[in-house]
Formats: structure tokens, sequence, C-alpha cells
């Protein structure tokens, strides 16, 4: 198994953040993605969770992921 970790700076401009995660969303060589928390302040105001694309999501945080849990 690969790993990498993308550790971003925590003064990110919340456009640079959102870039980076779709970057990863479209990237067909990720399979996973963490968005480790905390985040800086400014981030924190994102609806973090719905950033990940559900198939991608590793903690299962994702709206589509949490409702799969209850079916």
């Amino acid at each position: 198994a690969n790993f990498s970790l993308q550790q971003l700076l925590p003064g990110i401009s919340t456009d640079d953040f959102l870039k980076k995660v779709n970057e990863l969303n479209r990237d067909p060589g990720i399979h996973g993605i963490i968005i480790q928390l905390p985040v800086s302040d400014h981030l924190a105001k994102l609806d973090l969770p719905q950033l990940v694309n559900p198939a991608k999501d590793i903690d299962g945080f994702h709206g589509d992921n949490t409702i799969k849990l209850f079916e």
C-alpha cells in the first residue's frame, strides 16, 4: 500500500485549499482522502465532510456515507 501525506500550510487560502481537495478528488490514482482535524479557523467554517468525494472518504464523514451506516 502506498501513502502520501499532503501537508498544507496553516495559512493556506480557502481557495487554494479547495483547489487542492478538488485536485485529489479528481486524481484517479488517489483512492482515499482524510482531512486531518483540527484545521485552521478560517477552514473550519467550511463543510469539510462534504468536500471529499464520498468514494474516497476514508473517515466516512461525508453525508452520503453517514446515511449508509443506517441503511
